[in-house]
C-alpha cells in the first residue's frame, strides 16, 4: 500500500476508508463462495466453479488488504 500512497495519496485514502467500512461479516462472502465453488466443481460445472473461485479470491484479497 505504500507504493499506492506515494503515487496517488487521494486514491489510497479513499481505498483505506472503503475497506475500513466493511463489516467482519463480509468474510462470509469468501467462505460461501468457496463452498459453492467446490460444489460446482464436484457436479462437473468446472467453468462456473472457476468463476466463483476467482470471485472468492478477489474478495479475499480485498478483505485482507
Amino acid at each position: 500500500m505504500s507504493q499506492l500512497s506515494t503515487t496517488n495519496p487521494g486514491l489510497a485514502q479513499r481505498l483505506d476508508a472503503a475497506v475500513r467500512g466493511l463489516a467482519p461479516g463480509y468474510f462470509a462472502l469468501v467462505m460461501a463462495t468457496g463452498i459453492v465453488s467446490v460444489a460446482m466443481y464436484s457436479n462437473g460445472l468446472r467453468v462456473l466453479s472457476a468463476a466463483l473461485l476467482a470471485v472468492g479470491c478477489i474478495a479475499y484479497v480485498v478483505l485482507i488488504t
